[in-house]
This record gives C-alpha cells, sequence and structure tokens, in this order.
C-alpha cells in the first residue's frame, strides 16, 4: 500500500505530459505512458480498487484518453485493463463483496459511459477505408472485434440495455446529417450500428422488454444504403436474433430486409448469416405451412444469384432449422422440394461433364440439408392414423438419402478419382448418421449399413480414397452392438485392410505419399480392437496391421502419426487387460503371440522415432506405447531394447544404456493409482530423446 501511495501521484501526473506528447503527433511517447498507464492499472487494481478507488478513477481518466488516441495499436494497449476492471465489477473477481460491487459500479459508471464514445471512434471506417488494400482492410476488421469484446465489458458493468441507448441516441444525433449526405456521412452511423450488434445479451431480463432495443430493429430496414452500412445492419439483425424470437410480429419485416440482402453480392454473406442465426432462434414461430412455402420460395429465388458456395450451405441450413419443427408429414415434403433443384443442377452437371467444383458445392448443400434436419418426435397416433405410412417411418433425412442413392453413385462413376469430391459425398453418409445417432429417430441409419459399405468398400478397391475407411469407421462407432451386421463389418474391414497393404508397400514413399490413409486406416483398426477386437486379434489381419504401423511409426504427418502410435497403445492395453477386458481368449493368445514374435521390431522403430525420426514433441505421445511394450514380458523386452540400442549409431549406446536403467528401475514398473511410474518413463524417453537429438543422432 505504501509502495502504491508512492507511486500513484507521479504516474496520475504524467497524464498531462500524454496531453501534450498527443498534441505535438509524438506517437512513441504516447505509447510509452499508455502502455505505463496500463501496467499500473492492471498491477495495482486490486489495491486501489479495495484502498484507494479515488485514485483508481483519476487513473481509469488517463487511460480513457489513450483509448481514445487515433492510432489502433496505441489505443488497443489499455484493452486489457479495461476487461479485468469490468470483470471485478461484474463479480467475476474476488476484490469486492456485493454490496462493495454495486458502489463501485455506480463510481465507475460515467467512465463507462465515455469509453463508450471513445470505442465508437475507433470503429469508425476512416474516409479513405475505400481504397485500402485488402490486408489492411482486415486488419482493421480484426481490430474492430476486439473492440467488442471491450464493449462487451462495458455491457456487463452499465447493462447491455443502457449501452444499447447510450449508442441508439449517438446515432439519432448523427441521422439528420446522414440523411442529407448518405455517401458522405454513412460511417459514423455504421459505427453506431456495429457498437450496437456487440450488446447483445441472454442475461438480461431487461433487455428482451427494452423499447431501444425495438427502436434499433425498426430503424435498421429504414437506413439508406451506402457503404457498408447495409452489411453491418444485416449482420446486427441476425445478432439479434433470440430477442427476435420473444417479439415475432417484427419477423416478417426482418426476413423481408435479410433477404433483399441476398441480391447484392458484398452483402449476400451477411445476409445467408443473418438468414441462418433467424431461423435458428425463430424457427418455432416459421414452422407454418405457409410460411414454410414462401422460405422455400425465397430460397428458389435465390437460385439465380451469384452467391458463394458457403452462403449457399447457410441457407439451406437456415431452411433445414424452420423444416425440423414442421409436423413430421411435411417434413419430407419440404426437403426435398429444397433438394429438388440441387438434385437437378447435379444431374445436369453429370451429363453435360460438369467440373469436380461445381458437383462439391452442390453436395455440401445437400450435406447440409441431410445434417441439419432433426425433428423433435416420432409421429402421434393422430398422424399415423392420417397417414398410415408414417407407422414404421425412418428419419427424414434417411428417406432422403435412399432416394439420392442413385445419384451418389453416378457421382462416384463420373469423379471417383478426385479425393474433394469424394470427400463431399462421403459427408452425406456421415452428416446423416450422426443426426441419426440421438434423439426420437435413433438408429434408424443402421437399415442403410448393410447397403452402404460393401458399396463403400467397392469404391475403395477401385479408388482408395481415405473418406471410404473414415465411413467405415462411422458406421462401425454407431453400430456396432447390432449383431446382424457383423458378417458386414468383418467382409468391409478385410476387404479395406487388404487395399491399405497394397497401397502403403507399392513404393518406398507409399507411407509418407498416403498420409490420410495411414491416419484413416490405423484410427478404424483402434475402432476395431476397442468395438470387436475378434475382428482383428483373431485374424491374419493382425501381423500385417503391426508391420505396416511399425512402418509407419516414423510418419512425419501429425494426425497420421498419432493414429498409428493410438493403435499400439490400444493393442497393448488390450494385451495388459488380458481377460479382464473384452478379449476372447483366442484373441488374446493372438496378440500375445504376435508381441512376443515382433516385440523387438516396435522396440527398434520406438527407439529409432524417440531418438530422432519424429518431432520431440510426440515423444510423450511414445511413451506410453514403450511401457505397454516393457510390461509385455519384462525379460523379453529388455532384450529387445538392448538390441535395439545397439543398432543405434556409437553415439547413442550409452544414452540408450541410461534411458533402459530408468524404465527398468523398481520405481518405473511399481503398480501405483497416481502415475508416479508413468512420469518415470516420460521423463526417460525425454531426456534420451533431447540427449540424442543434440547429438545429431539421426
Amino acid at each position: 500500500a505504501q509502495l502504491v501511495a508512492g507511486i500513484m501521484p507521479p504516474v496520475l501526473a504524467l497524464g498531462r505530459r500524454y496531453d501534450a506528447a498527443v498534441q505535438a503527433g509524438d506517437e512513441e511517447v504516447a505509447r510509452a505512458l499508455v502502455r505505463l498507464f496500463t501496467e499500473t492499472g492492471e498491477q495495482c487494481l486490486h489495491l486501489l480498487l479495495t484502498q484507494q478507488p479515488e485514485w483508481l478513477v483519476s487513473l481509469a481518466a488517463c487511460l480513457l484518453r489513450g483509448a481514445a488516441h487515433p492510432d489502433a495499436d496505441v489505443a488497443e494497449i489499455t484493452f486489457n485493463f479495461w476487461y479485468m476492471l469490468a470483470e471485478e465489477l461484474n463479480g467475476g473477481g474476488r476484490s469486492l463483496n456485493d454490496a462493495q460491487r454495486v458502489d463501485a459500479r455506480g463510481l465507475f459508471a460515467d467512465c463507462f459511459r465515455q469509453l463508450l464514445q471513445a470505442l465508437r471512434s475507433l470503429v469508425e471506417f476512416p474516409s479513405e477505408s475505400d481504397s485500402w488494400p485488402a490486408d489492411q482492410a482486415d486488419d482493421f476488421r480484426r481490430f474492430r472485434y476486439a473492440v467488442g469484446d471491450v464493449l462487451t465489458d462495458a455491457c456487463k458493468v452499465l447493462s447491455s440495455t443502457a449501452c444499447i441507448e447510450e449508442v441508439y441516441g449517438a446515432l439519432q444525433q448523427r441521422l439528420p446529417a446522414f440523411g442529407a449526405d448518405p455517401a458522405g456521412q454513412w460511417r459514423s452511423i455504421e459505427a453506431c450500428v456495429f457498437c450496437a450488434r456487440q450488446m447483445i445479451t441472454s442475461n438480461e431480463p431487461a433487455f428482451f422488454t427494452a423499447p431501444v432495443v425495438h427502436q434499433l430493429l425498426q430503424l435498421l430496414p429504414t437506413l439508406p444504403a451506402a457503404g457498408d452500412l447495409p452489411n453491418t445492419a444485416i449482420r446486427t439483425v441476425g445478432t439479434y436474433a433470440n430477442w427476435l424470437s420473444r417479439h415475432a410480429e417484427m419477423l416478417p419485416q426482418m426476413l423481408t430486409y435479410v433477404t433483399s440482402g441476398l441480391q447484392q453480392q458484398r452483402n449476400a454473406a451477411a445476409a445467408s448469416q443473418a438468414m441462418k442465426h433467424l431461423c435458428d432462434a425463430c424457427a418455432e414461430h416459421l414452422a407454418e405451412e405457409a410460411t414454410m412455402a414462401q422460405l422455400i420460395q425465397m430460397y428458389l429465388g435465390t437460385l439465380s444469384f451469384s452467391l458463394e458456395p458457403a452462403d449457399r450451405v447457410d441457407l439451406v441450413a437456415a431452411l433445414s432449422f424452420v423444416v425440423s419443427q414442421l409436423p413430421l408429414p411435411q417434413v419430407l415434403p419440404a426437403m426435398e422440394a429444397i433438394a429438388r433443384p440441387l438434385l437437378q443442377r447435379l444431374q445436369a452437371a453429370l451429363e453435360g461433364g460438369g467440373g469436380p467444383g461445381e458437383v462439391s458445392v452442390l453436395l455440401e448443400q445437400l450435406c447440409a440439408l441431410l445434417g441439419k434436419v432433426s425433428p423433435g418426435a416420432r409421429p402421434t397416433a393422430d398422424e399415423v392414423a392420417r397417414v398410415p405410412a408414417l407407422q414404421d417411418a425412418l428419419h427424414p433425412s434417411v428417406h432422403l438419402l435412399q432416394q439420392l442413392w442413385g445419384v451418389l453413385e453416378a457421382i462416384f462413376e463420373r469423379h471417383g478419382g478426385d479425393s474433394r469430391v469424394m470427400e463431399k459425398l462421403c459427408r452425406c453418409y456421415k452428416h446423416t448418421s450422426r443426426n441419426t445417432a440421438q434423439g426420437p429417430f435413433r438408429g434408424d441409419f443402421r437399415s442403410l449399413v448393410p447397403r452402404l459399405l460393401p458399396q463403400v468398400t467397392g469404391w475403395f478397391e477401385r479408388q482408395p480414397h481415405s473418406c471410404f475407411l473414415y465411413v467405415a469407421n462411422v458406421c462401425l462407432r454407431g453400430y456396432h452392438d447390432a449383431p446382424e451386421l457383423l458378417p458386414t463389418f468383418r467382409e468391409t474391414f478385410a476387404r479395406m485392410s487388404a487395399v491399405v497393404f497394397r497401397l502403403l508397400s507399392a513404393a518406398p514413399t507409399a507411407i509418407p505419399d498416403n498420409p490420410d490413409v495411414v491416419d484413416d486406416f490405423f484410427e478404424l483398426c483402434s475402432t476395431v480392437l476397442r468395438l470387436h477386437p475378434a475382428l482383428l486379434a483373431e485374424s491374419e489381419l493382425l501381423l500385417s496391421s503391426f508391420q505396416c504401423g511399425c512402418a509407419a511409426l516414423r510418419i512425419q504427418h501429425r494426425e497420421a502419426n498419432r493414429a498409428v502410435v493410438g493403435f499400439f497403445e490400444m493393442l497393448l492395453v488390450l494385451r495388459q487387460a488380458g481377460a479382464r477386458g473384452n478379449l476372447s481368449p483366442a484373441a488374446l493368445n493372438g496378440i500375445t503371440t504376435l508381441l512376443v514374435a515382433n516385440g523387438a521390431q516396435l522396440a527398434q522403430e520406438l527407439l529409432l522415432a524417440i531418438a530422432g525420426l519424429v518431432p520431440p514433441a510426440r515423444v510423450r505421445f511414445l511413451s506410453p506405447v514403450l511401457k505397454g511394450l516393457v510390461l509385455v514380458d519384462y525379460a523379453a523386452s529388455r532384450s529387445w531394447l538392448e538390441a535395439a540400442v545397439q543398432a543405434l549409431p556409437p553415439g547413442g549406446h550409452m544414452d540408450g544404456a541410461t534411458l533402459l536403467q530408468a524404465i527398468y528401475s523398481a520405481e518405473a514398473l511399481a503398480r501405483d493409482d497416481r502415475g508416479a511410474g508413468d512420469r518415470v518413463f516420460g521423463q526417460a524417453a525425454e531426456a534420451f530423446s533431447n540427449a540424442c537429438r543434440r547429438r545429431r543422432l539421426l
């Protein structure tokens, strides 16, 4: 406290020096002083807030001047201080009790109101912004979102409603000048709207009944279209979607306004995202047959617009949220209406020689439809009475996928060699499966698995894309508990494994050249070991998978390497669990026999990887595999590792001996629940790795 008392008066006196520096245009001095004010405020916040709040108010006044500095880099220095202060005043900190917090908020309220004015000026586009290069415009937009975080901090202190009232008042003051010269005055209006966009809340009841929010949203569609104002206004409507869900009477006007933005390319992304937010938050208000018909007509109208692929996906996702709320008999017809023009375009592309890019874009939109439509309940008795076909109805996405089956097959025949198209095609299956994994239609995708897996396996045999392996993995994870599917899983895994082994042994560089296949294959192997270990442990595939994994342990691709390491870790965990796990005696015997016969190969590859063949950050993932190998058989594993050490260049023999001494110590091999042995293995592997890399052994 005495130190603070000695520091604060001279620091506060520097406020005048800062003002002089700004007036003289000395940016370096101004920057240094703002940094000094900020560091003082952050370091002394607790003491000042609890013992000398008046000094903190004076310091905040200095920081306010810094936040108003015209250089964004200087102003941004203060942002963390405002966050820390807002947290203390809002209850996120521990300096104040509830009563003190109320008093402190009153003390700093005017300070935060002045901060709002400074922040509003900071986010205003400069007059020369129209001529900025793309990178400068992107930097300013990133800065504006940093300002948005500080605006959120101000809302914690003043309340969102109070902040919106401040910004709306400033907007009203600027409207006359804007009306007289929209092209010249739009920037100040846009800055106010941008600030209002950052001030939403879900934790403030008064926000949802505040007249100012209604007034703001009513005003936005009436503002003249100038500069970036329509883009920001449309995004603001989408941001206020939760407020509109409680004021459904405004939805028609807001939807019309947002839809109009789709017709201008510069506003299309904002409009599609706003439509997505509105339909997500307000789906229950829009899920009437007449409204749905209007939305579909709107969607059909956008097909002639020049929209980016991501914007079209957002529109399909938006409609999907509303379709999910329709009565069940109306869901599939609505999905078919949305999918119909996409299918027509797909068929035209396939027949007319359309390129893979066009096909990928259309598949992505279909995927959004299949993955987002999620009815909340199975058909009621009344619905079944009216439409008997609903009695055993599957999830509408499963029905639609069945209708698409022939088109998806045709896409493979035409574009099977294009990995991007195949990835999009597989997402249609993957997202439908995930969509039906939970809820009242749980498991409906299961009926497609006996048809899907043989088809995907045949495709993989012709075009070995990793996405086909992932589809098999999704099906196995989702429906492993269906005994009738076990023969299908067994055949799929065997045929796909054969393709992988041929592919990865075709050339010396085949493994590093196909990292995605390595990744997805060993992820599939781990899934098999976890859920149906007999499929691998009781077959001849086990040895081939093991040898392929040993060869792939040194792959540089991060995800592929993690998948290979995960496979070995799972294999060794199962061996250690033995009969206590879900292994049959035959599977346990298969894994044990494999490890005893081939442990030396794994030991050598592990040691080489740790010594330097993989990046040092991955050594920590290898130490559990090393420990698992040691636990297979202490004596045998020691002989394997000693041989692996001797196979290293001579410079690594001593470090290898140190490693073995550590991992075969009593401390490393002790059984405990606190992970002490694991730490010994990890530290020993790290030390060995560091030593070998310092010597540049490999």
